[in-house]
This record gives structure tokens, sequence and C-alpha cells, in this order.
């Protein structure tokens, strides 16, 4: 349990530290209205929104796993 535990802070910081990035590339896009640095920032967003899904996959498969070892 302790190391479920630790795991899913783990994932809580890297999907914190990854939200922060994204809001960040949005506001850059908002602020700046070249094409160019808008064409890059989306980009970084569809890397960091990529990232997000991965982690909250992990999550899942960490919390089903957790479930079966207590159902035992």
């Amino acid at each position: 349990r302790e190391d479920f535990v630790r795991r899913l802070t783990e994932f809580t910081a890297a999907l914190n530290k990854i939200g922060v990035l994204y809001n960040q590339a949005v506001r850059a896009i908002n602020a700046y209205h070249s094409p160019k640095t808008a064409v890059v920032m989306l980009r970084k967003l569809e890397g960091y929104a990529a990232d997000i899904h991965r982690l909250q996959e992990r999550v899942v498969d960490l919390t089903e796993s957790l479930r079966q070892e207590i159902d035992r």
C-alpha cells in the first residue's frame, strides 16, 4: 500500500508539472499573434496532452493492480 501511495503521489506531481507547462503554452499562444509561434506552441500542447494521457493510463493501471491485491 505504501508503494501505491508513493507512486500515486509521483504521478500526481508529474501531472501537475505537465499541467503548468500546458497552461504556459496556452498563455503564450494567446499573447503572441504570430502564426509561426502559434504552430510551435500547438505542437508543444499536443505533446503535453499525450503525456497527460499516458500518465492517467498508468494511474488507472496502478489503481487496478491495487484493487486486485486487496481482493486477494
